[in-house]
């Protein structure tokens, strides 16, 4: 299961090699301790894992 809440996550699924019976869901996310605590002990607990797909830099202005 592919979970986005950026995009739409066709937006950037591969085009090879990828398993047929994996789905994907987009949401928009509202900040909730709950659900968020909930999240964290499914991460804990090694039943979720995240995957970076791509890393942006951050430019950083000359403050005035």
């Amino acid at each position: 299961m592919v979970v986005s809440v950026a995009q739409p996550p066709e937006t950037k699924k591969p085009t090879k090699d990828i398993r047929k019976d994996v789905r994907s869901v987009w949401f928009i996310a509202e900040p909730n301790g709950q659900q968020l605590g909930e999240i964290m002990r499914l991460v804990e607990d090694g039943k979720c894992k995240g995957v970076v797909i791509s890393v942006w830099g951050i430019e950083l202005g000359e403050s005035a």
